[in-house]
This record gives structure tokens, C-alpha cells and sequence, in this order.
């Protein structure tokens, strides 16, 4: 059994996983006089990378960083503004194998984009939070 894939997957997640830690703290630390006026409660959620329903945008932006794309639904009650955050995962396809003397078949590896989680503001305030299994 060949463990060098998921060793190597394993590895690029924990330092992806590291890496956004770091990214989050520079974060704060940029918003030092602003994150300071935040209650002890969410000031623990931001560090954790995580956001709250009645969050603001700045929290929000503070505690994931700036979205991968924004969107605004709009109704006859209110408009809505959508922050979608999205990673590529890889997925494999395997193809038929091909029977030689050197090859016994042809992995691909290829990503597709997954939205993770979906961030909704009503008047600059987080009303829904969406976050993929």
C-alpha cells in the first residue's frame, strides 16, 4: 500500500491548518485598537477562526480574512450581502489501466473549488452562518 499520498496530504493540511492560525493572529494584530473593543467572548471566537451570529463585517473579516467572493441577494424585506469562502481540494481520477511493461495505470490528480462556509450580513450584522461538514 503506497502511504506517501495521504502522508503528503496529511502534511499540506496541518500546515494549511498552521498557516491560517498565523494568518489569523497577523490579523488581529493589524486590528489591535479594534479587536480590543470586542468582548472576551468573541474575541476567543475570532482567535479561533471562527464568527458568531450579530458579528460585524470587520469581525468577520478579522476572524476568516477577506472572502473568496461576495454576493447580494436582495428581496422585498431586505438585502443581503453574502461572503462565500472556498479552498480547491484535490480529487483523484483513476483511468483505465494500461497494460505494459512500465505502466499499470494513470492516476490524475485535479481540485475542485468547495465552498466551505457562507457568511450572511443584514445591516452590517452576521444573521446566517453556513459551514460545510
Amino acid at each position: 500500500m503506497n502511504t506517501r499520498k495521504p502522508t503528503f496530504y496529511f502534511l499540506l493540511s496541518l500546515l494549511m491548518l498552521l498557516g491560517g492560525c498565523a494568518t489569523t493572529e497577523k490579523r488581529i494584530k493589524n486590528n489591535a485598537e479594534i479587536f480590543a473593543t470586542y468582548s472576551p467572548e468573541e474575541q476567543a471566537l475570532i482567535r479561533e477562526s471562527k464568527v458568531g451570529l450579530g458579528f460585524s463585517q470587520k469581525m468577520v473579516e478579522i476572524a476568516l480574512g477577506p472572502p473568496s467572493y461576495i454576493y447580494l441577494q436582495q428581496s422585498e424585506e431586505s438585502d443581503q450581502l453574502i461572503w462565500s469562502y472556498t479552498e480547491d481540494r484535490p480529487y483523484h481520477n483513476q483511468i483505465a489501466p494500461i497494460y505494459n511493461d512500465t505502466i499499470n495505470g494513470i492516476n490524475i490528480v485535479n481540485t475542485q473549488e468547495i465552498e466551505y462556509m457562507r457568511v450572511e450580513f443584514t445591516d452590517n450584522r452576521v444573521t446566517h452562518i453556513r459551514a460545510m461538514q
